[in-house]
Formats: C-alpha cells, structure tokens, sequence
C-alpha cells in the first residue's frame, strides 16, 4: 500500500469512528478462515476490498464519512442512495450545499417525492421506488482520489443483535468505473443486481475457503514431520512421500475453486 493509500485509509477511518460510539469499534469479517469463531477488527485496523459485516449504525457512518469526505475536497462527482423511505428528506439541505461545490452529485432515494424542487442545477435526483438499488446503501465520490461504499442488506447473518449489511470500502478507480455500470444498469431496471459486488462477494468467500484448506493441509505436514522426527520408524520414507503427495494434489484442486463458483454465479446470471 502506497503512503497516499495509506493516508486515504487514515483520513476515512477517523472520519467513520468519529460516528461511532466507543462501544461500538469493532466489525466482524464476514468470510473469515476461522471456522470456530466469530473475527472482529477494530476499525482502525479495516482493509479496502475486504468484505465485512456492518451494522445499520456502521454502514451510514461509513456512507456519511465518504459525504463528508466529497464535501471537504469541493470537486468530482458524487453518487450516494438513502434506501431508507423519508432517509433523504432530512439530508437535503445538506444535499443542496454540496451540488454547489460539486461538479454533480446524484441522490438515489427510496422517496414518494417524484419531483425534487429548489437544488442546484447540478443535482440529479433518481427515485428508488420498487427499484432493487434499495437495498444498498452506496456512497461513492469520483475524483483523482474515488473512493467508495457499497453494502447490501442480508439475512443470512441476522442476530440477536440484528440485522447485518455486507459490504467494502475502496480505493480503486477501476472497480469504481464499473460498479457504476452497474448502477446505471439497474437505474434502467436491466438489471436486478450489482453483478460487480456478486463477483467479488463470491471471489473472497471463495478465497478464504482456499485459506482455510491451506491452512488445514499445511498442519498436515507440520504434525507429518514432527511425528517423523519423534518416531521415524512410524513414518516410513514411502508413507511421507504419500501423504505429501496427496497435499499437493488437492492444493492443486484448490485452483479450480474460484473459476468453478464463477462459472456457478454466470449460470445463475443467465437462468434470471
């Protein structure tokens, strides 16, 4: 990581835990290696392109941070949703400020208000009303330094503590310029998802299920070669060669992992 990613990385994370109550500092990974046990980070500690669990609070901290930050640079163009109904009426004011500064900025709202009124000219307003771009929470700010927050209800972690969003934070303008594809896509109802956020979901739970086999089959090893050292008249010179060669044979397996679920999610794609 570069000295300027590393001061972008800074300079959001202080932004987003100035939100936060101190009890709240921590967010789980959301495809972790660790089978057994729940990973938490503290947000100081948060990596870009990495998938984690948010919070309703996390997310709209995370999501207000890169407002903020799009409000504190006065240029580019930003695209931010309110995916709640009535989330947008109070932030307009806030809103209006900003299409003064900004060469655009973009709302996408869950809001029954079809004409928004009395914004700068350079304010593009796009209602979500029966769109599925209400389930996001997006705030995105394209300029030299984009930076970008996307995250996605879901079900599938619900809690006593609640519901979850899964989502990243990122700096790369390339992923920026085709999430927003994506966006555009579904503004125009051609599509049902961000297609760009499946594949990388898909890509890093997949990846940490390769982590976790490694992981797994490097102990193997490890506990080989220990017992050969402690009883070699157990481990015989053609039982080690078999066993090594058994890791290498799935270790080469564990390659295919990612190209199988791509091809898995492209088939889904195809069947809607």
């Amino acid at each position: 990581m570069t000295m300027r990613m590393r001061s972008e990385l800074h300079n959001l994370l202080v932004r987003v835990q100035r939100r936060l109550p101190s009890n709240q500092r921590l967010v789980q990974e959301a495809f972790t290696s660790n089978r057994h046990r729940k990973v938490m980070i503290r947000f100081n500690e948060l990596q870009p392109d990495t998938f984690y669990l948010f919070g309703e609070l996390a997310a709209r901290a995370f999501h207000d941070a890169v407002v903020e930050l799009a409000e504190a640079r006065g240029r580019g163009v930003l695209t931010v949703t309110y995916p709640l109904l009535g989330e947008f009426r109070g932030q307009r004011h806030r809103i209006q400020r900003l299409a003064g500064k900004l060469e655009t900025v973009r709302v996408l709202a869950n809001s029954r208000e079809q004409n928004i009124s009395g914004l700068d000219s350079n304010f593009r307003f796009v209602s979500l009303t029966n769109n599925p771009l209400n389930k996001y929470r997006l705030a995105i700010h394209e300029t030299a330094q984009p930076v970008m927050f996307v995250s996605r209800e879901t079900t599938r972690y619900e809690a006593s503590e609640g519901t979850f969003s899964l989502g990243f934070f990122t700096f790369g303008a390339d992923l920026i310029e085709e999430m927003m594809d994506d966006i555009f896509e579904m503004e125009r109802d051609l599509s049902s998802h961000l297609d760009t956020f499946d594949r990388l979901a898909l890509l890093h739970q997949t990846t940490q299920r390769i982590n976790r086999e490694l992981e797994n089959y490097a102990r193997r090893l490890d506990q080989a070669i220990q017992q050969a050292r402690r009883r070699p008249d157990l481990l015989t010179p053609a039982r080690f060669e078999k066993i090594v060669n058994h890791v290498v044979v799935k270790m080469e397996q564990l390659k295919t992992i990612p190209l199988r679920a791509l091809r898995r999610m492209e088939k889904k794609k195809n069947q809607t």
